[in-house]
């Protein structure tokens, strides 16, 4: 769900594309061009259609990048510029439409249809329009969720296509004369210039070798040792497919331990009765309470630590793969809650993570050195005990971390007491998790806001979406 000013500028680029679409016309009368005022008109939309769908490709290329300059100027998060690119790919996929469709209306209607369509400049208009439309079933959100590959490959073929189908009817039809192919080169240029970015991010590490080691039936470690990186990062597996170009985006727990396991690991377990924190250790199959502090910490050494959720894609080989294997690192891209002006700084920190969004989390609370909690909700025991090692005992005690494994985390009822405490203070709420944890903690800080004027809050999200 957008929040409140994604939906708003939202709304702002299709109010500006549809009036744009319908203002701006004169009609002469009598002309020389068309037989009556409406189909002077309605010549006159289409054209405007197809124009403002060829500007706004450039736009929704811009959006989707990851190394948008906008990322940089705006600090707006590359979630929120995904989602934008959703909705202005949208806009430009129904303007071409617009286009073509009144076009075929007004041959048709003058009997010129069968003559018209024959030529090149017509065809080739097909095919850029059904190149757009066929983007759009393969950008659903369980096409990118369970196929993401597939996704990827489908969305540049006919991105591509789309592009060439473009600059062909605009030769064809026009020869070049009016500059509309301006707005193809410049969608060119920004998609190039994207490629050669991720080119030099990633080969400034060179290959380098990841290890991966099994958590559970769900969750996979994967470890690449001697590399520092911030935020989220995109991994290619050059061995693993023969599609060397895939990546996929990880978020990152930095200045881990990398270390030999001792099979002792820890987490914090909340009872149903209350939400104290109980301490616990497992070794073997016997489980005894102790205190944190007792735990030994491994020696550390710098490097990355991901915990992935393995699904159907390319994450399913890394579960069967060998335990080690070369890797392309291209890094750091930083989320909006590292890239906020000193976030760290902030006085209170609220953080609340589902299933591996911890790892997005986890950097920013260990550097903090105010207040803060976490309150993780996960149903994997194994992973939260993986997560608590590769952290080491001082620095998952930093994390101040309250773990939810058997129980639901009451989400209204955490925010509220956490924010009582800190009346008069300004309290940062971090959400990284599923999108559903992420709209109910919006719509429960929204109602403390009104309700507790005299704390300063400050809502945070790192998305799970695509």
């Amino acid at each position: 769900m957008p929040t409140r000013g994604q939906a708003l500028f939202i709304a702002y680029l299709i109010f500006i594309n549809v009036v744009l679409c319908a203002v701006g016309f004169n009609s002469a009368d009598p002309s020389a061009w068309y037989t009556s005022n409406h189909l002077e008109i309605l010549t006159y939309v289409s054209n405007r259609a197809g124009i403002l769908s060829f500007a706004n490709i450039p736009l929704l290329v811009l959006y989707s990048s990851r190394n948008n300059i906008l990322l940089w100027l705006t600090n707006w998060s590359h979630s929120t510029f995904l989602l934008l690119h959703r909705w202005i790919a949208a806009i430009c996929v129904i303007e071409a439409c617009l286009h073509s469709a009144i076009y075929l209306h007004i041959y048709s209607a003058q009997g010129e249809h069968s003559s018209e369509s024959q030529r090149a400049y017509w065809y080739w208009g097909i095919v850029a329009t059904l190149a757009m439309v066929l983007i759009v079933p393969g950008s659903m959100l369980q096409v990118r969720r369970r196929f993401y590959e597939f996704f990827l490959a489908w969305h540049v073929i006919f991105f591509l296509l789309a592009m060439v189908g473009c600059c062909l009817h605009i030769y064809y039809r026009y020869d070049f004369q009016w500059g509309y192919e301006n707005w193809i080169y410049m969608a060119l240029a920004i998609w190039g210039f994207e490629r050669g970015m991720r080119i030099l991010r990633f080969a400034r590490h060179g290959i380098r070798t990841a290890q991966v080691s099994i958590v559970d039936d769900e969750y996979i470690k994967l470890e690449i040792p001697g590399i520092a990186a911030d935020g989220d990062v995109y991994l290619y597996f050059p061995t693993l497919t023969w599609r060397v170009w895939e990546n996929h985006p990880f978020s990152v727990m930095t200045d881990v331990c990398q270390g030999t396991d001792t099979g002792l690991s820890t987490t914090r377990i909340t009872t149903d009765k209350d939400r104290l924190p109980i301490s616990w250790t497992e070794k073997g199959e016997s489980l005894d309470k102790m205190s944190l502090a007792e735990i030994s910490n491994a020696p550390c050494q710098r490097g990355l630590v991901f915990y992935i959720r393995t699904q159907s894609g390319i994450t399913k080989y890394l579960r069967g793969t060998k335990s080690k294997f070369p890797v392309l690192v291209e890094s750091s891209y930083h989320p909006v809650v590292l890239s906020k002006p000193n976030p760290s700084g902030m006085t209170n920190i609220i953080a609340i993570a589902g299933g591996v969004g911890v790892t997005a989390l986890a950097p920013i609370l260990m550097r903090h050195e105010g207040w803060h909690r976490l309150f993780w909700a996960v149903r994997s025991k194994p992973l939260a005990d993986s997560v608590a090692a590769s952290l080491g005992a001082d620095r998952f005690n930093r994390l101040n971390a309250v773990v939810f494994q058997d129980n639901r985390m009451d989400i209204s009822r955490i925010l509220q007491e956490e924010v009582s405490r800190c009346v008069g203070t300004e309290v940062a709420v971090i959400v990284s998790g599923p999108a559903r944890m992420a709209d109910e903690v919006r719509l429960v800080v929204a109602t403390l806001m009104r309700e507790n004027p005299a704390v300063k809050l400050t809502l945070l999200e790192e998305s799970f979406s695509w």
